[in-house]
């Protein structure tokens, strides 16, 4: 049976500040009320909608700074019940919120680097279409397979441990050094602990959602195969659009209001 809906703390808004601060601004206003006993174990944060209309910020916020609590062990995110506090009383309050603000701290905003791919990779890929070879097709077939069968068996540290492989292949076919060199440079991102909390954890949730993932990737390396810009500046559009839908949006029940 569901549980029922508690009143928790209420947040105070923030100042205006960039996103990446936004997300350790929302840190640590949850932190205060955990460290000051306003919300123990067991208690139930209130929803994204919620949170961000509290503290005055976007919700893309709320979700990199609760994606790095979860990614601490602080709290865990139950499907189709919400938040919850988790920390046992065992362990250091102060180790685990120390986690996860280094999490926050050491990592670009997920939503502000695929803005950024979006606008490099659209342009590599349409550039692609007209230099790659034969040996491109072959380089980006090889890789996507083995990226496909990492994702269909459910291994997806795995996948998320080569997943620029595919992109910076798709760049590599361009034969720009300082097209290969910008691409890898944002690629990187995918590295960091905020954005490997995220994938993961969606994809956990629910083993349905890389399907969709699949299905642009593959759309992108048969219109690359056919050398169809239009199509492909159609499918690398599309891929940027889905990702920032499933790192931010909560869920078709609770649709995404913007970006902000």
């Amino acid at each position: 049976m569901p549980r029922r809906k508690q009143a928790g703390p209420r947040f105070s808004p923030l100042l205006p500040v960039p996103l990446s601060t936004k997300s350790d601004r929302v840190l640590e206003a949850i932190a205060e009320k955990i460290e000051r006993g306003e919300l123990k174990p067991g208690d139930r944060l209130p929803s994204e909608r919620e949170l961000a209309t509290q503290l005055g910020v976007s919700r893309p916020a709320v979700r990199e700074a609760i994606a790095a609590l979860q990614f601490a062990g602080l709290v865990e995110s139950r499907v189709g019940d919400g938040t919850y506090v988790t920390f046992r009383l065992t362990q250091p309050v102060e180790l685990l919120l120390s986690r996860a603000r280094e999490i926050l701290q050491t990592s670009q905003s997920p939503l502000e680097v695929l803005t950024l791919r979006r606008v490099l990779e659209v342009g590599a890929a349409r550039l692609a279409v007209r230099r790659a070879t034969p040996e491109d097709d072959e380089r980006l077939r090889t890789i996507w397979e083995k990226k496909k069968s990492l994702a269909l068996a459910g291994r997806y540290e795995e996948y998320l441990s080569i997943a620029e492989e595919f992109h910076l292949a798709l760049a590599q076919a361009t034969h720009s050094s300082a097209v290969i060199q910008m691409v890898a440079e944002a690629l990187r991102a995918v590295h960091q602990p905020l954005w490997r909390a995220m994938r993961v954890s969606f994809y956990r949730e629910d083993p349905q959602r890389i399907h969709e993932m699949l299905a642009v990737h593959e759309a992108i390396l048969q219109a690359f195969l056919a050398r169809d810009v239009d199509a492909l500046t159609r499918a690398v559009e599309l891929h940027f659009d889905l990702q920032i839908q499933q790192l931010y949006a909560r869920s078709k029940e609770e649709p995404d209001e913007g970006q902000d």
